[in-house]
């Protein structure tokens, strides 16, 4: 968790305050201001007052999730029970016992034991509790640590590891990196997911999130597994049929090989390409490469005639006894002899000449249990629903740099007032494929399924401007503030006289002198389901003396912008308004999420692969930064009331101790 050091206090005379902190984190280092804040609402949200409330929620939470467990009680190797822990803090602040201390005592994760059994069975043997294991996650994502070689190693240890083993219930065994590796691909991400919001949940329920404004961004993380060239790889491209023709042509490519190193050729090599079989990936592919044919490698040999390869005397060379070495041990290990890779993949044998070795660079024909042979395409990576995404390039914010992996798309509740931001959604799916339909899905089965707020404002980036995610949003009762992705209009400006209405969705109006110019928007018709232009007598320059008739009137020259006829582009608070540029400013807050995410929720390219681990990385990584946000302000009010209340509970500057006084 990092360290947070109050730099200073200052208290306005209507009882609110200001606090400036300087947040350290790793060798970076971050100053963040809080917002002022009324006294009511620092009261409220002191460590004291939380814990009062969630001992009722717990309780809440404990009645909703009643699964039982498959296994009897007595088949557990470990047994977690919530116990009342008791919390102080020191003097500068910070809970005895860190983070982890603070959140085992203000929740009971019973109800973990319900969300996972369905995963469960009754048969099989003896196994750790659910709770024990997720707590062992939890703890580790907290505590900062990278991979699970380190916490384990510090969980077994004797002191290090008390407090974790303690408060997960671990008994006489302690679980190894297999251990917890397992669990995460026994339970699935949505069973992650389901915890996530339960936690969500409690700071919801005690006012913390309140979901007026959310905003949702998308994250990429890279895969670990190389792209070797294919976006469109799909599991049957891991068996292509291996033809007669593709059998004829490598043998007629051996043939042609073999002749040339009889006639003095040392080292001949054949590669083998086919076209990709798919019609429809073919056809993306030649859109996109201006007509090139998808080509996949089959199979590399290397034909090597000894006779004129090992004619070099080393005898007094400076590298002689390193050869030797090198020598000596290919003696030991002999390359494989590639002649039955061949016999196979021709179902034939060749007569191939005395001194000649084959070589196998690479095979990707494979026989199956009943012999028959296929094709995996070379292109197919190994992480295969992985996709290409691209993302403004760090080095050069005018290029885009690829990246081949996941996104995350994460909905976070923006909360101004206390200057916060809590992840309230997180899902994972293929980059730059159905994000209007993963976001509805977000939406749908997350945010609005969990959480009972009332939004007012969704923020997003172009990504979600389209009409789907626009529908999406006002179904809700919401103000899309996305950007408009204009795409391949013609913003030229005859194009745009031409159409009516500007960039931003201003319509333009005509003044008797000629002049034409785009209108501001003057309030939203809910009725129509428009948006009001007025000229508002605030003609230009050169129609100041002009004659006009609408200078009579109170608006002046007006338009409509129907939001129907036009979703995308005109929204309930209008483009190039200063309101609107506000609401847009605040999807920083996913910027801000995403880069914790990374730092300290470890999804800066992780060793994973495939979506069901990308999945539960990322739901944990969640529920890390909802709590140390969370829960770090909590421990911030907690800290700062006692020195902004005198005896009289007027509000005044008080420094700290420990802390200088401003």
């Amino acid at each position: 968790m990092r360290v947070v050091m109050v730099d200073k206090i200052s208290v306005f005379a209507d009882n609110r305050f200001v606090v400036t902190k300087t947040a350290k984190g790793g060798l970076s280092t971050m100053t963040e201001q809080s917002v002022a804040l009324p006294l009511d609402i620092v009261k409220k949200f002191t460590l004291d007052s939380v814990r009062v409330q969630f001992v009722q929620i717990n309780q809440e939470v404990n009645h909703t999730y009643q699964t039982p467990f498959p296994k009897q009680r007595s088949r557990l190797i470990s047994g977690y029970e919530y116990r009342h822990l008791e919390i102080e803090l020191d003097e500068n602040g910070q809970v005895k016992g860190g983070i982890v201390w603070l959140v085992a005592a203000l929740f009971d994760f019973t109800f973990v034991r319900s969300v996972a059994a369905p995963a469960y069975g009754k048969e099989g043997g003896h196994c750790y509790d659910p709770v024990s294991l997720f707590l062992l996650h939890l703890f580790a994502f907290l505590d900062g640590y990278a991979d699970d070689v380190a916490f384990v190693r510090d969980l077994r240890h004797p002191e290090r590891g008390k407090t974790y083993r303690t408060l997960a219930g671990l008994k006489e065994r302690i679980p190894n990196e297999d251990d917890l590796c397992n669990f995460r691909y026994r339970l699935r991400p949505e069973h992650f997911n389901t915890i996530f919001h339960v936690l969500g949940q409690f700071f919801e329920k005690i006012g913390l999130i309140t979901g007026v404004i959310l905003s949702t961004d998308g994250l990429l993380v890279r895969t670990f597994a190389r792209y070797l060239g294919c976006n469109y790889a799909e599991e049957r491209c891991q068996v292509l049929p291996y033809t007669a023709e593709i059998r004829a042509l490598i043998k007629e490519r051996v043939i042609d090989a073999l002749a040339a190193l009889a006639e003095g050729v040392s080292t001949k090599e054949i590669r083998i390409f086919v076209p990709c079989p798919h019609p429809e990936v073919v056809a993306k592919v030649k859109e996109k490469t201006k007509g090139k044919t998808p080509l996949f490698e089959v199979v590399c040999l290397r034909f090597i005639h000894t006779r004129y390869t090992t004619t070099f005397q080393m005898a007094g060379h400076p590298l002689e006894k390193t050869v030797a070495l090198l020598a000596e041990g290919k003696k030991k290990e002999p390359p494989p002899d590639g002649r039955p890779v061949l016999k196979a993949l021709l179902d034939e044998e060749l007569p191939i000449a005395e001194g000649i070795r084959v070589q196998v660079v690479t095979n990707n024909v494979h026989f199956n249990a009943a012999g028959q042979p296929t094709i995996r395409c070379s292109k197919v990576p190994v992480d295969i629903r992985a996709r290409l995404g691209y993302r403004r390039s760090k080095s050069d914010p005018t290029k885009a740099e690829a990246v081949f992996g996941w996104e995350v798309m994460t909905t976070v509740s923006i909360e101004p007032l206390i200057h916060r931001e809590f992840p309230v959604g997180v899902a994972v799916g293929v980059p730059n494929t159905s994000v209007s339909e993963r976001f509805k899905v977000l939406q749908t089965e997350q945010v609005e399924r969990y959480h009972s707020f009332t939004t007012l404002a969704h923020t997003g980036d172009c990504a979600f401007g389209t009409e789907p995610g626009m529908e999406q949003v006002r179904s809700n009762g919401a103000v899309p503030i996305m950007d408009y992705n204009p795409g391949r209009e013609d913003l030229s400006p005859e194009k745009l006289l031409e159409r009516g209405y500007d960039q931003k969705g201003w319509p333009y109006i005509t003044c008797p002198g000629g002049t034409r110019w785009a209108i501001p928007p003057v309030r939203h018709e809910q009725e129509a389901k428009s948006i009001l232009h007025a000229c508002l007598q605030l003609c230009p320059q050169k129609e100041q003396e002009s004659p006009c008739l609408f200078r009579e009137t109170e608006l002046g020259q007006c338009r409509e912008m129907s939001i129907e006829e036009h979703p995308r582009l005109v929204v309930e608070v209008p483009r190039g308004t200063e309101q609107f540029q506000l609401l847009r400013n605040l999807r920083v807050g996913s910027e801000r999420f995403n880069s914790q995410a990374k730092d300290d929720g470890r999804l800066e390219s992780p060793r994973l692969m495939g979506e069901h681990a990308f999945g539960v990385r990322a739901n944990l990584s969640a529920m890390m930064v909802l709590l140390e946000k969370a829960l770090g302000f909590v421990l911030e009010m907690t800290v700062q009331l006692p020195h902004l209340l005198d005896q009289d509970g007027v509000a005044r500057l008080r420094a700290p101790p420990l802390m200088a006084s401003s």
